[in-house]
């Protein structure tokens, strides 16, 4: 197979992530980078490892590449832009690699992996130096895909016995391609995708996923589709295939077991270290299957037409119109049972894809706490892997519909692209744009209100702030950052009262009340 295809996905990932290289640090850039001291020593690189509370998160593989890039470019944030543009590239790289190990037609696999190089959901995981966490471990994780299906993609689908004279040796029983080693070769790539970011552990399970639909591609249920259908040669058009091998379930155990050890560390620290524990994170299981059902609908939507995008979409108020938003999740459930029950008729491929596309969101759908559920349920970092479960099966309708013009699709992607990259060229512009989409965001007028007391613009400031405590009244944080602006402009009876207020809310804040002592004792009282 040639490998133009692989050079112009890198041209093409290149070009439409271009204007990132431009792009500053925004964020929590700083937790992971500009005043990470973990980077800065030799020392620090042994905490990365040694120590699972020396960083927000237990992702050594990620701060480790950081650390690497601070020693040779120290704080210069084109060099982390870049690298994250490769991994970018690489992933794709390696995605289309597999999609042709899984028998998918030349030109469609490279249409998906095309799709999913440069589609503008991925724009927050490229351009936002702290997703190096999705880019990163979607290279381990796509690498460790590869390693598995690699050379033996049509291993397993005979049946034990003696096979037909006529099979050629890749069909025969499967592990005489594989081998040990090349199953260690995987679990260790699984583990570097796990300690890049714990979201892979779903790589097992999507693992499940791709060998039931090949069974049942050899088996050759129903009528023909756009998914490819292995056959066994020589055995006519059903040839003697294996039903869907439940001993996967052993060999994959490993993978299992350290995923969810890894996982349960994560959500430790998440809850422990991170701070996602209080009420906004007290939620029902029919409040967490309602975020679940939307959030499946609200992706999905987004792939299909990205736009608008935002940093920080609005939280939905999960007790408003309840039954309708039950509904919408009761729906996304029957849609993909409803894929399953027909496979007979349909084949297994939109099952399959609908399966991987859920599941591989599964950590990122509201049913295991995470820190951003304090201001939303959805972000598109979310659906960073996901996203190639509906992008491939697209690829492959448009490739048989329309042949080689498919690719005028990756025209538009580019171009959206390339302009959602300018989104991420500072924080003042992340956060303008954020607040212009989605006005009842308290904490992006928050963050908004911080860059402009830094830019010494204390009036634009002062306004941000308090639109951020009339949309969220009980954040004791804001009452006292709006309190602090106006003490910087002399204003210290209004910034008295609304530290008062800050401790009303929180008696434990500790800078209110010093700041409330400072602006008492200016009052001369």
């Amino acid at each position: 197979m040639s490998y133009r295809f692989g050079i112009f996905i890198l041209a093409l990932t290149c070009v439409a992530y271009l204007p990132a290289v431009r792009g500053g640090f925004v964020w929590d850039d700083n937790d992971y980078v500009t005043d990470n001291m973990n980077l800065r020593s030799v020392q620090g690189l042994g905490n990365i490892w040694a120590d699972p509370h020396s960083d927000w998160q237990y992702y050594p593989l990620v701060f480790t590449t950081f650390w690497a890039e601070y020693q040779a470019w120290g704080l210069s944030p084109a060099g982390y832009h870049v690298d994250n543009i490769l991994l970018q590239a690489l992933g794709a790289f390696l995605l289309w690699r597999l999609l042709l190990k899984l028998g998918f037609p030349s030109g469609a696999a490279w249409l998906g992996a095309a799709i999913f190089a440069v589609h503008p959901v991925q724009v927050e995981s490229v351009a936002w130096v702290t997703e190096r966490k999705n880019v990163l471990s979607g290279v381990f994780y796509l690498g460790a895909m590869n390693v598995w299906f690699g050379g033996r993609g049509k291993i397993g689908l005979m049946k034990k016995g003696n096979p037909h004279p006529s099979t050629p040796p890749e069909y025969r029983e499967r592990g005489k391609n594989g081998g040990i080693g090349r199953y260690f070769l995987a679990l260790g790539l699984f583990v570097c995708a796990m300690l890049s970011k714990t979201t892979a552990v779903t790589w097992p399970a999507a693992v499940w996923v791709i060998e039931w639909w090949k069974s049942g591609a050899a088996l050759n249920e129903g009528r023909p589709s756009p998914y490819p259908s292995p056959r066994v040669p020589g055995e006519g058009n059903r040839g003697e295939a294996a039903k869907f091998d439940r001993r996967e379930v052993l060999r994959l155990g490993p993978f299992f077991l350290i995923g969810l050890v890894l996982a349960w560390v994560t959500a430790g620290l998440e809850h422990d270290q991170v701070g996602a524990v209080g009420r906004e994170w007290d939620l029902s299981f029919s409040d967490r299957f309602i975020i679940a059902g939307r959030a499946l609908w609200f992706y999905a939507g987004k792939i299909l037409w990205p736009s608008p995008l935002s940093f920080v979409y609005p939280k939905w108020d999960l007790q408003a119109e309840r039954l309708l938003q039950g509904l919408m999740a009761v729906s996304a459930a029957g849609f993909i049972l409803a894929l399953v029950l027909l496979r007979r008729k349909i084949g297994r491929g939109p099952a399959a894809a609908a399966l991987l596309f859920a599941g591989t969101l599964v950590p990122a759908l509201g049913f295991v706490n995470v820190y951003p559920m304090r201001y939303t349920y959805v972000a598109d970092h979310y659906q960073y892997l996901a996203m190639a479960a509906i992008a491939v099966p697209l690829a492959v309708v448009f490739w048989r519909w329309v042949g080689a013009w498919a690719v005028v699709i990756l025209g538009p992607l580019v171009m959206m692209t390339w302009m959602q990259c300018g989104v991420y060229r500072d924080s003042q512009t992340l956060w303008t744009d954020t607040v212009s989409k989605n006005q009842m965001s308290w904490m992006a007028h928050v963050n908004l209100g911080q860059v402009f007391q830094m830019q010494k613009r204390l009036a634009e400031a002062e306004k941000e702030f308090a639109v951020a405590t009339e949309v969220q009244p009980d954040e004791s944080e804001t009452w006292r950052k709006l309190g602090d602006v106006q003490a910087q402009q002399k204003r210290y009876v209004e910034a008295e009262a609304n530290f008062r207020h800050a401790l009303e809310i929180d008696p434990a804040n500790p800078v209110a009340r010093d700041e409330l002592q400072e602006v008492i004792a200016r009052r001369g009282r």
